[in-house]
C-alpha cells in the first residue's frame, strides 16, 4: 500500500516531449510506494503560476519545447544554434527558476539548477569551464579568421565547428584538408535549417539533420562560419576505433557516480555515432582502461559544470586519452525506465528517506 507523500518530484515538461519521458513518467506508482508524488507541468503552467507548494520539492527540467518551436528555432536571427539562440533559452531557464522559487521558495530542490543547464547549452562557455577546472576537452580556435581555418588544415588537422546551443549533431561542419561537410543547408549563400526530410516518421529522425559535400576551401562558406557569432571551431581528435569503425562513449553520471557505460560505433568516415549516420550502441566494457578513464573523466565534468545528473560524450584518443566533447543535463531521450528507476531511486528516493540529498 502506497504511504502519504513526504516528497513531491516535479517534471517541468512540454507535451510534444510526452513520448521521449515515458519511461520516466511510467514509474509514478514505483515512486508513490517511496512516498514521492510524481507531478508533471508544462513551462506554460510553470509561467502562469503554480499553487503553492508545500513539504519538500524536487524538480527535474525537461527541455522546453514550445518555448523553443515558436520563439527561438527558425525565429531568432542568424543561423540555427547560435549565439542567440543559446542567450534566449539561458534567459528563459532564469525566469522559469525564478518562477518556481516563488512557487516552493526555500523547500525546492533541483535535480540540475536553471543555471547549471543553461551553462550546458552554451557549447563554448561549458568547454572553457571545462578546461579551467582541468577536465580534458578538444583543442578550440579562437575567434579564427579565414586564413586561421586555411593554416590549421594546411598543417593536416580537420577542425569540426559546432552550433554553441545545437543539439543531437544539429548545427555542424567538419572541415578536412580536402573535404569540407555540413548539415546546414548551404547552396553559396547562408546557412538554413534543411526541410524537412519526407519518410521520416519519428520525431528523432526528422530531427537528425544529414551531412553533404561544401566545396573545400569555399570561401564564402568558411567566411560565414567564422563572421557569424556562436561557432566554436574545435581541433578533431583522432579517436580510437575498431577496424572500419569510429568509436565513443556515453556516459551517465548521477549523483557524483557513474550509473551507465554505453560505447557508441559508427563507420569510421562517419561524422558522428548518431543513429542517423548508421551508429550503433552497447553497454562498455567496464574493464577496459579507455572506459574507466572516459568514465573518471564524465565525473570531473559534472563536478565543474554543478550537475547532479548528466549525460557525456567521450572521445577516447587513440592514446587512450579521455576528451569531453558533449553535455547534455536536460532527461536524455532514449533513457529505459530501468535506468530512470535507478537514477530517482539515488538522487530522489533515498534522500526522501534520509540519505544525504543529492539534489
Amino acid at each position: 500500500m502506497s504511504k502519504d507523500p513526504t516528497t513531491t518530484l516535479l517534471l517541468v515538461a512540454d507535451s510534444s516531449a510526452s513520448d521521449a519521458l515515458r519511461p520516466l513518467t511510467a514509474l509514478r506508482g514505483w515512486l508513490a510506494e517511496h512516498e514521492v508524488d510524481l507531478q508533471v507541468r508544462s513551462y506554460g503552467q510553470v509561467s502562469g503560476g503554480l499553487p503553492p507548494m508545500t513539504g519538500d520539492t524536487v524538480v527535474i527540467l525537461g527541455f522546453p519545447h514550445t518555448f523553443w518551436d515558436t520563439e527561438v528555432e527558425g525565429r531568432l536571427a542568424g543561423p540555427y544554434g547560435t549565439r542567440a539562440y543559446a542567450q534566449a533559452l539561458h534567459a528563459y531557464l532564469l525566469r522559469t527558476g525564478q518562477k518556481l522559487a516563488d512557487t516552493a521558495g526555500a523547500s525546492l530542490r533541483y535535480l540540475n539548477t536553471p543555471g547549471a543547464v543553461a551553462l550546458t547549452r552554451d557549447k563554448a562557455a561549458a568547454q572553457a569551464r571545462l578546461k579551467r577546472c582541468g577536465v580534458p576537452v578538444p583543442e578550440v580556435l579562437d575567434r579564427p579568421r579565414p586564413g586561421d581555418v586555411l593554416a590549421e588544415l594546411g598543417r593536416g588537422r580537420s577542425l569540426y565547428v559546432k552550433a554553441v546551443c545545437g543539439s543531437m549533431g544539429k548545427g555542424m561542419a567538419h572541415l578536412a584538408p580536402d573535404r569540407w561537410r555540413t548539415n546546414y543547408h548551404y547552396e553559396g549563400r547562408d546557412l538554413l535549417a534543411p526541410g524537412e526530410p519526407a519518410g521520416r516518421a519519428t520525431w528523432e529522425s526528422r530531427e537528425q539533420w544529414l551531412f553533404h559535400e561544401v566545396p573545400a576551401g569555399d570561401r564564402r562558406f568558411l567566411e560565414l562560419l567564422c563572421d557569424t557569432r556562436g561557432f566554436l571551431f574545435e581541433r578533431q581528435i583522432e579517436a580510437r576505433g575498431h577496424g572500419a569503425l569510429r568509436a565513443e562513449f556515453r556516459i551517465t553520471v548521477a549523483g557524483g557516480t557513474v550509473v551507465a557505460a554505453d560505447e557508441r560505433t559508427a563507420p569510421r568516415d562517419a561524422l558522428t555515432t548518431r543513429r542517423a549516420e548508421g551508429g550503433a550502441g552497447r553497454t562498455a566494457d567496464p574493464a577496459d582502461p579507455c572506459v574507466r578513464a572516459a568514465s573518471q573523466a564524465a565525473v570531473r565534468a559534472a563536478a565543474a559544470l554543478g550537475l547532479n545528473y548528466a549525460v557525456f560524450d567521450v572521445v577516447s584518443g587513440a592514446d587512450g586519452e579521455p576528451y569531453v566533447v558533449d553535455t547534455t543535463a536536460f532527461p536524455a531521450t532514449g533513457t529505459p525506465a530501468g535506468l530512470w528507476q535507478d537514477l530517482l531511486d539515488l538522487l530522489v528516493v533515498r534522500p526522501a528517506v534520509g540519505a544525504r540529498p543529492a539534489v
